[in-house]
């Protein structure tokens, strides 16, 4: 039995660490919107989605230069970042667009290419703390394996 509990507490201990690092970046409450719900970003050949929280729909089609979203449900709020190509690399800048449940989207002026497409919430985040869950997970690893060899 001290060996089944100590297996289970080391399997969790190892796998919510692995889900905190995929945790949901903060762009979209940097540009005043709430949690950041999912983010696309262009590979080269098309947009792929990067991460996405549960129950959240939503897709990126078309080339860098003009590409048409959608979310379900819908979003308060789009952020792209989008890239100047110079001869020597390139800049990149964000900016904010309307959410809604589909719409269009257009590099800025002076601007050539979107690279990253954030879909945004409007209100505080639903997404779970990690870190917090961690914590948690890890003080009820404690106590179990605790208890278990003062048996």
């Amino acid at each position: 039995m001290k060996t089944a509990v100590m297996l289970v507490v080391l399997a969790l201990s190892l796998a919510l660490p692995a889900v905190a690092a995929t945790e949901i970046d903060g762009t979209c409450e940097v540009y005043g919107f709430g949690t950041t719900l999912a983010r696309w970003d262009w590979d080269g050949d098309s947009f792929e989605l990067a991460y996405s929280v549960p129950d959240h729909g939503s897709d990126v089609t078309g080339d860098d230069s003009n590409p048409s979203w959608t979310a379900d449900p819908a979003v308060a709020g789009i952020v792209t970042r989008d890239i100047d190509m110079l001869d020597e690399g390139f800049i990149g800048n964000y900016f904010t667009h309307d959410g809604g449940s589909a719409g269009s989207l257009s590099p800025e002026t002076g601007y050539d290419v979107i690279g990253h497409v954030y879909f945004c919430d409007e209100g505080a985040s639903d997404v779970p703390e990690f870190s917090t869950v961690v914590l948690f997970v890890t003080i009820v690893g404690a106590v179990a394996g605790l208890i278990a060899f003062r048996k």
